[in-house]
């Protein structure tokens, strides 16, 4: 019995530290993109792809949750990281891209526990906060002092291009980019075995 108690919590702690180290610098994210990524009805297509997520073509370190605009043609893009308000409210999400973006939200620091929340299904102007209803999350109460980990996907084929999350508490009357104040990076790779590997 005793055996089984110490492990239980020697698990436990595992996770929880697992959990706790992923979360990196504050006041950025990375922006990672993969390219020759052609639009699809079924973007899933990157989930397969062999390098995603941890070896991407290029990234860039942001302070907001802003993808570079206009940056080149058929890519996939891809931010991730925590996001942790110093004050317990109510907040809605809202996505605006070209030519798709998805925001996921997870309840608490597991990236296996994210829900999609917002979506631009076609392209939107940068501002343009209500083109689809699809775009605002329902409501969603963040806790103080709680890291909620995040992603935001972006699917570009050509022309222009940009993906933005925003946000506003349920007393707000206006949408603020997700800025630097608010977010830290993801720190943690998933350690892939070696390509061949059974």
């Amino acid at each position: 019995m005793k055996r089984f108690l110490f492990f239980g919590i020697f698990i436990l702690m595992t996770v929880k530290s697992f959990s706790q180290g992923c979360v990196g610098s504050a006041g950025q994210v990375k922006w990672s993109y993969w390219e020759n990524f052609e639009l699809s009805p079924d973007s899933n297509s990157l989930f397969a792809r062999e390098y995603y997520p941890e070896t991407p073509d290029g990234f860039q370190m942001l302070p907001t949750l802003a993808a570079p605009r206009n940056y080149t043609e058929y890519f996939a893009g891809m931010m991730r990281g925590f996001i942790k308000v110093p004050v317990t409210a109510t907040y809605y999400f809202n996505v605006t891209g070209d030519d798709e973006a998805i925001f996921f939200l997870s309840p608490n620091q597991s990236p296996a526990s994210k829900i999609k929340r917002a979506e631009a299904p076609e392209y939107t102007d940068i501002d343009q906060h209500d083109k689809s209803p699809l775009q605002t999350s329902q409501a969603i109460q963040l806790v103080a002092g709680q890291y909620y980990y995040f992603e935001l996907l972006q699917f570009e084929g050509g022309y222009s291009d940009h993906a933005t999350l925003w946000w506003k508490k349920s007393t707000d009357t206006s949408w603020s980019v997700v800025d630097y104040n608010y977010i830290y990076e993801y720190a943690c790779n998933s350690n892939c075995p070696p390509r061949g590997t059974v």
